[in-house]
């Protein structure tokens, strides 16, 4: 093949690439490196394909080779350091990113992603003037604008933050996660348009759910719901239903007949909370169709937007345990010593790497477990087992009732918590839960969280929030909680 052709092969490769065809634009990269092994483009292209594929570790050779032969090519630079972010390789993909700016200083792509390896590796403050290079040079990219944004908000600057989501949004006003994260920069602020923003939710692309296709209208928030039925239906998971609940009486109040759908481990608390509702497991949950009784509907999460009471104030409790388990707990708990009695939870079972800065270890705990009191496991799952040297280092004070289901029995763990003196959590439904049902809860906070807001926070009568900095250790917070709890054993 002379080289006009092969040239003329790879245009077509291209073409494909261009078109989505991916599987034909693959064999005919492989076809043009089979006739030359060395060049630089198909090797690049290819790998590209392999990035777009989630081949991750192909991307990474194939590409890397292609900077091999040519090392002045800045798109592949580029490449090869998304290539290596996927595989969790953010200094190798940090320094990719660098050479392909050195090759080609106003490249904003390269400036852009090197922001994001910057603030992945807790640089954030390279990754702001990075982004801000990206945008000297574009300043109509919505997309670092956006990511300028979530830097500011992780840095305490949540009126600047909102600024750089305002002028994504300006550039692209139907970009869904620059009003999502708006809406937490607003409600951090304990500013309630942050609760339109909220509505974005559903359009942010990584969003887990979807509305269920119901055919009754969506409520306004200002249509008249005397006479009217209403329902109001669950998202998110149990932790956020358990602080929305807190709403749930004005609706009961104002309607004419409300319908609650919550998830079917929250039933038996929830119809004792609020007798006034009629309270079901949800359609999703149950796999059946959902429901059609009922005139208007709304989802638990856009409640309060619709709420006549002032959010910034504390709630009353609102959550009813069962008064006999209550009896049961408060007799398991005797049986253990004297008090007081503090439940503890330290983390969430879900945790990724953007979640964990809202949770701790179970060694950062030290200042408290070394207090006279009685620590009992609220943590589910598999991080039970933290236990273990907890109790072995701490002279076995964390006690675990290991016959309560701490995932499922909700009900049951309301009654537990009513029965504590204290629960003391990192933001979790444990926490939530406690809250509701007016047990003093400590909620051990990161300050800049999305979650540590009004909408998303536990909510009851008697919350204090111990927080730390985005750049702080958790010590201080743990210091000061050990204080509270020494004057609580002292009482």
């Amino acid at each position: 093949m002379t080289k006009p052709e092969h040239e003329a092969l790879l245009k077509d490769a291209v073409a494909h690439h261009q078109a989505g065809r991916l599987a034909e634009a693959e064999a005919l990269y492989r076809q043009a490196l089979v006739l030359d092994p060395e060049h630089a483009d198909a090797n690049h292209l290819l790998g590209v394909i392999a990035l777009q594929t989630g081949a991750f570790e192909a991307a990474v050779d194939l590409i890397g080779k292609s900077v091999g032969i040519n090392p002045d090519f800045a798109e592949a630079h580029c490449n090869l350091g998304v290539a290596l972010m996927k595989l969790d390789r953010a200094g190798e993909a940090t320094e990719s990113y660098r050479r392909a700016i050195e090759i080609n200083p106003d490249y904003a792509e390269a400036l852009f992603n090197l922001g994001k390896a910057l603030n992945d590796t807790g640089r954030a403050g390279e990754a702001l003037e990075s982004y801000r290079r990206a945008i000297d040079i574009r300043p109509d990219y919505a997309e670092a604008h956006h990511n300028l944004g979530n830097v500011l908000r992780d840095r305490d600057r949540p009126e600047d933050a909102a600024e750089s989501y305002r002028r994504a949004i300006d550039i692209r006003p139907d970009y869904a996660e620059a009003h999502h994260n708006l809406a937490f920069a607003l409600l951090g602020m304990g500013d309630r348009k942050g609760l339109e923003e909220y509505d974005w939710r559903w359009k942010v692309p990584t969003c887990s759910s979807s509305p269920p296709p119901f055919q009754k209208p969506l409520w306004n928030g200002t249509d008249e719901l005397t006479g009217r039925t209403i329902l109001l239906w669950p998202e998110q998971g149990p932790q956020d239903v358990s602080t929305w609940a807190s709403g749930i009486p004005e609706i009961v109040d104002r309607a004419g007949h409300c319908i609650v759908e919550v998830f079917p481990k929250l039933v038996p608390l929830f119809a004792r909370s609020f007798p006034g509702a009629e309270v079901r497991a949800d359609s999703e949950s149950l796999k059946r169709p959902p429901a059609d009784d009922f005139d208007i509907h709304l989802p638990l999460g856009s409640l309060f937007r619709h709420l006549e009471q002032d959010l910034s104030s504390k709630a009353d409790a609102f959550l009813v345990p069962d008064p006999e388990r209550i009896t049961f707990w408060q007799q398991r708990l005797e049986a253990l010593g004297p008090g007081p009695y503090a439940g503890i939870s330290w983390k969430s079972p879900m945790l990724t790497p953007e979640r964990a800065p809202n949770y701790t270890r179970i060694e950062e705990w030290a200042p408290l477990f070394t207090q006279p009191a009685r620590f009992i496991n609220l943590q589910c799952g598999g991080d039970r087992q933290d236990l273990i040297p907890a109790g072995e280092r701490f002279g076995g004070n964390v006690h675990d009732f290991d016959d309560l289901d701490l995932y499922d029995g909700l009900d049951d763990v309301a009654a537990l918590t009513a029965a504590l003196d204290v629960v003391i959590s990192v933001s979790t439904a444990v926490a939530a839960i406690a809250a509701g049902t007016g047990t003093p809860v400590w909620l051990i906070a990161w300050r800049q969280s999305p979650w540590n807001n009004f909408l998303l926070a536990p909510r009851g009568p008697d919350v204090i929030r111990y927080e730390r900095n985005t750049d702080e250790p958790w010590d201080a917070v743990f210091a000061g909680m050990a204080d509270r709890l020494r004057d609580l054993v002292n009482k």
